[in-house]
């Protein structure tokens, strides 16, 4: 019998590849593995890789074999150059068009904020209105469209609130689960199932594998503090991450206390040449916070609750030129709102609080298949349910309306009933397929999606795009989308003293173009963006001159156009480690037949945001970001009067001391301590200093 004989592989493993703090190997407590490298390997080390966004950060492993006949080699300790590892990961499925703009996990983790909305400021065309701070609620809006016109995703998975869009960005997702944040625009995230209507947010929690724990604590003014913990497991196929945090301040003004927990839970089984990619995600969100003014200036005193429940499955697998994808999902949404938070405060006409209870699930299956002689063709199927239950949105249940029953218990509190409910159910199928040409200079895709409902019928869709790459720094890109939204619950059925929904509400739709070029060169990038959008049949809570009602209607048209500039410098230097400058401008035009509009006029005009990340001393550094927004629109202040939005300059700082097992930050944001508002009557926070230390295990 032949006997077997392997040659010996000497290796020799870093937990950490640099003793600097911010190196790229220590931010993601990734393990390399370094072996004998030769003479054309060691160029590997020398390699410079394109300035850009950081997209994705993948772990590097060098497992190289020693020569057998000098198995003992003694290796001398080298102190390499830095170098910034840069690039972009590849989407499982091609996407119709490229996204906009992202934030990777170095820009999360620099960032002078804490909570992912003051995050989403820094983003190009990415408008946030906040009500409260530190993620208690925000009107997350796109290139001049409304808070329910943006879609929201986790991990791709649409978990948009059929309710309304303020409830959007409540999501069971702790800071520290965050690895990067995409702005999608136009028909980009079709291989999701959605067409969103000005573009869609995907939040992208941290890769499963490998072995790490990693532990948060910090506080600062307003009696605010902060802990979270992420924590994650990986033997063989298997991984295991637990993120969860938790957050409460007393306020920075009457009435604007919070309390914020969070958790989510990932279970993965990785078998890519075998079974395929399993994960099931798990979350819970808990927000209990004063809503000063939130929803209306004449009562102040008003308060919020909510409690999310999420659960996602997704698969995935490669086989030759075929790869699928399979998801199920399920979000419930719970909602207390108090119009007067204490009761001995409430007039006699006051009814009590608001109950709402919106169930969103859904199942998706998308398969792609590449073609020898190029290209790739993509199909998609889904199916998307959607449901509420109030005693203010929909319609009277049956058993309420016979007087047979109060109607159905609500969770968690005692003797309130829900007695209205509403339903509906979407499809859709989508086709979509892309070319590359041989030499990588052109870039072409198409695709149509065809979305159908019993409410609504059905209708067609169609998107292309196009990009040519002339030269190895230059790219142009253009492309058409026409998308579309579905009313929300409150477009539908709400009803108040001033507020009047519509239950014959239509889909709006809108029509984009746009073209871009792109420009880098070594250590510089920069671009260039400008488009148009047509909205028509808009859903808008409109009213005549003289009225004070507002009423939802598909009356209003809107033209929509806008520029974005982007400029971004990463030296290899010590103490200037990024530059970042990018600016929008939109104008929207309105046709509404001479009504006045109450959501589409307030749109921001001007936006500017430059961020700057140095080095100080060794291991201290620290991250600027400036942000500059001009909104147009005006509300009514407290005395009603017509009051038009001042512009603002926002400062926030991070200073850092950065080691390979801790790190200690201290934040400052609105460094100016300016005073200033997002929404009408709903001042924000001045500044805010917080401190904290994290630990690496």
């Amino acid at each position: 019998m032949k006997e077997t004989r392997r040659n010996p592989i000497l290796s020799v493993r870093f937990r950490r590849w640099s003793r600097c703090g911010f190196a790229i190997f220590s931010s993601r407590k990734a393990c390399v593995s370094i072996g004998v490298l030769s003479l054309a390997c060691s160029t590997i080390l020398n390699l410079k890789a394109q300035p850009g966004l950081l997209q994705e950060t993948e772990a590097l492993s060098f497992a190289l074999e020693a020569k057998e006949e000098n198995p003992d080699t003694v290796f001398d300790a080298v102190q390499l150059a830095q170098v910034e590892v840069q690039g972009q990961k590849r989407h499982p499925l091609p996407p119709l068009v490229q996204k906009l703009s992202a934030l990777s996990s170095q820009d999360i983790r620099q960032a002078g904020v804490q909570n992912f909305q003051d995050l989403l400021r820094i983003l190009p065309g990415v408008d946030i209105r906040s009500r409260g701070s530190e993620n208690v609620q925000a009107d997350l809006q796109m290139r001049g469209g409304t808070f329910d016109q943006c879609a929201v995703l986790l991990d791709g998975i649409d978990l948009s609130d059929p309710q309304t869009g303020h409830y959007a960005l409540d999501l069971p997702l702790p800071v520290a689960a965050i690895d990067r944040i995409e702005a999608w625009q136009g028909a980009g995230a079709w291989t999701y199932g959605i067409a969103p209507f000005s573009g869609a947010v995907n939040f992208i929690p941290t890769p499963l594998g490998g072995t790490y724990l990693e532990l948060t604590a910090s506080g600062g003014m307003y009696g605010y503090y902060q802990t979270e913990g992420h924590a994650q497991y990986s033997r063989k196929a298997w991984s295991v991450a637990a993120d969860a945090g938790h957050s409460a301040s007393r306020g920075y003004a009457e009435n604007t206390d919070f309390r914020i927990t969070q958790a989510l839970v990932r279970v993965g089984y990785n078998r890519p040449e075998k079974a395929g990619t399993f994960k099931l995600s798990l979350g819970f969100a808990d927000k209990r916070y004063g809503a000063q003014s939130f929803y209306s200036a004449r009562y102040r005193q008003q308060s919020d609750q909510t409690k999310t429940f999420l659960a996602i499955l997704q698969y995935s697998k490669v086989w030759k030129n075929w790869r699928v994808e399979g998801r199920a999902y399920w979000r419930q949404h719970h909602d207390r709102y108090d119009l007067f938070r204490y009761p001995v405060s409430a007039p006699e006409w006051y009814s009590g609080p608001n109950f709402h209870r919106t169930d969103v699930a859904g199942v998706g299956f998308t398969a792609a298949y590449a073609w020898p002689w190029g290209g790739t063709t993509t199909l998609g199927l889904n199916y998307r349910h959607e449901h509420i239950l109030s005693n203010n949105l929909g319609i009277l249940m049956p058993e309420v309306a016979d007087h047979a029953s109060p109607g159905k218990p609500v969770p968690f509190e005692k003797g309130a009933f829900y007695t209205k409910s509403g339903l509906r159910q979407l499809a859709n199928g989508f086709v979509q397929h892309h070319y590359r040409s041989a030499n990588g200079k052109w870039k072409l895709a198409a695709g149509l999606l065809l979305n159908g409902s019993p409410d609504f019928g059905a209708s067609l869709f169609g998107g292309a795009s196009a990009a040519y790459r002339w030269h190895p720094h230059w790219e142009w890109s253009v492309f058409v989308n026409h998308a579309y939204r579905l009313p929300t619950f409150t477009d539908l059925y709400y009803t108040s003293a001033s507020q009047q929904g519509n239950p014959a509400l239509r889909p709006e739709q809108a029509v984009t173009a746009e073209t871009g070029l792109h420009w880098h060169h070594g250590a510089l990038r920069a671009g260039v963006q400008v488009f148009y959008r047509y909205g028509f049949r808009i859903i808008d809570w409109v009213r005549q001159s003289g009225q004070e009602k507002w009423y939802a209607r598909n009356l209003t048209r809107l033209q929509t156009t806008g520029a974005e500039l982007s400029f971004s410098y990463t030296p290899n230097i010590p103490y200037l480690r990024r530059i970042g400058l990018d600016y929008a401008f939109l104008f929207v035009g309105k046709h509404s037949r001479n009504y006045h509009s109450l959501y589409v006029t307030d749109y921001l005009r001007n936006h500017l945001s430059l961020t700057i990340e140095h080095g100080i001393y060794a291991s201290l550094g620290a991250s600027w970001e400036f942000i500059l927004n001009d909104r147009a629109g005006t509300y009514l202040d407290e005395n009603s009067r017509e009051t038009r939005y001042r512009p603002y300059l926002l400062c926030n700082l991070r200073l850092y001391w950065n080691r390979p097992r801790y790190e200690a930050f201290v934040t400052a944001s609105n460094l100016f301590n300016l005073k200033y508002c997002d929404l009408g009557n709903i001042p924000q926070a001045g500044i805010w200093v917080k401190g904290g230390v994290k630990l690496f295990f």
